[in-house]
């Protein structure tokens, strides 16, 4: 089955590259002294560092706007990014929706590509945290609220032909009114048409948040990905922890513990309701397990939470094991969990204490 969201739009071209890294369009300038990048942004602070370089809050001098600028590190000692790399880059530019972070900028320093997005002060990951600190939980209005707008941005996304392939709260930016924008596209890749599915190209997707057709080995997928991960988030914001805990072994192509953990939520995958299932390279393996303890007990991990039977039944179609009948952002969106007669009252920010939360 073609999914939805992926059969609207013809096959996108990529824009065109911007400067090769060896050909800056720019003049190359020596290593960003400390408070200044480039040639008009005053830094205010470090925000953020990985192993894909440093995040930095800015001012630009222009219009005295806040910017989020990220710092790349070359791959390899004196090499340029790639021009793969370019290329995506370039798409992601040309992205407008208001559920997408912007990137307004790419420049050169010396050899480091500097990559200037709006600033959005916190994220989804963060919020999480404060609430589960402090005993409290999101209303099932904001669930809402954050629910429809992450479904409408990365439909977004994959109507432009891009699978987002790392969705997790961390990478959802909030507003302190609630309001969503997707960030962090250095796993984004292009499928470019719906007949083409994506080939596995090393990891994907953070392993509390990976679909099951990744976890048992599939080499090819569809934007269904990022649907599983948004069913994650939901159950999250519901719980104020994940739902899927599993311990990541590096390394290791099966993630033996994080299977286990959905397992034990969603219950063990039949051949009969995933046709596929029996094609995935780790199949014959899982397979052999033990069906005991493997039972379907969502609606108990989320008892606590009490949803509404609007919000458990989405969660469920979100979570589906099969790929093929996963809902669409499309799909998911017409959903009666956003049609439902509180569908529009969207206080976003608002929380309730655990004790009182109801109806979500």
């Amino acid at each position: 089955m073609k999914r939805a969201s992926e059969a609207q739009l013809p096959p996108r071209p990529p824009p065109p590259l911007p400067s090769s890294p060896r050909e800056p369009s720019a003049p190359s300038a020596a290593p960003a002294t400390p408070g200044v990048i480039g040639q008009h942004y005053d830094v205010l602070s470090k925000v953020g560092e990985g192993t894909y370089g440093s995040v930095y809050k800015a001012i630009d001098r222009r219009d005295l706007s806040e910017v989020a600028i990220k710092r790349m590190k070359n791959t390899r000692e004196g090499e340029g990014i790639s021009h793969t790399a370019y290329r995506e880059i370039a798409l992601v530019r040309e992205l407008r929706h208001p559920n997408v972070v912007s990137l307004k900028e790419i420049f050169l320093v010396g050899r480091e590509l500097n990559l200037v997005f709006e600033f959005v002060a916190g994220d989804l990951a963060e919020r999480i945290k404060q609430l589960r600190e402090t005993h409290a939980t999101f209303a099932p209005q904001t669930i809402r609220h954050v629910m429809r707008q992450l479904l409408d941005g990365l439909g977004y996304l994959h109507r432009s032909w891009i699978m987002h392939r790392d969705i997790k709260p961390s990478n959802i930016l909030m507003s302190v009114d609630s309001h969503v924008k997707i960030a962090d596209f250095g796993l984004a890749r292009i499928f470019r048409s719906p007949l083409r599915a994506l080939h596995h190209d090393g990891p994907v997707v953070t392993v509390w948040y990976r679909a099951p057709e990744l976890l048992l080995g599939s080499k090819q997928y569809t934007s269904a990905v990022d649907v599983w991960a948004c069913g994650c988030i939901m159950a999250e914001m519901m719980l104020t922890r994940a739902l899927f805990t599993g311990s990541e072994a590096k390394g290791n192509e099966l993630q033996q513990d994080q299977l286990v953990k959905v397992f034990r939520v969603l219950g063990k995958p039949r051949p009969d309701e995933w046709p596929k299932l029996t094609e995935l390279p780790h199949w014959p393996q899982v397979s052999q397990w033990s069906s005991q303890g493997y039972a379907d007990l969502l609606a108990q991990r989320l008892n606590g939470a009490q949803p509404s039977p609007e919000a458990l039944s989405l969660l469920r179609k979100l979570l589906k094991y099969d790929p093929d009948t996963r809902l669409t952002t499309d799909q998911a969106l017409q959903d009666s969990y956003f049609v439902g007669s509180d569908a529009h009252a969207d206080a976003g920010g608002v929380v309730a204490p655990s004790a009182g939360a109801s109806g979500r």
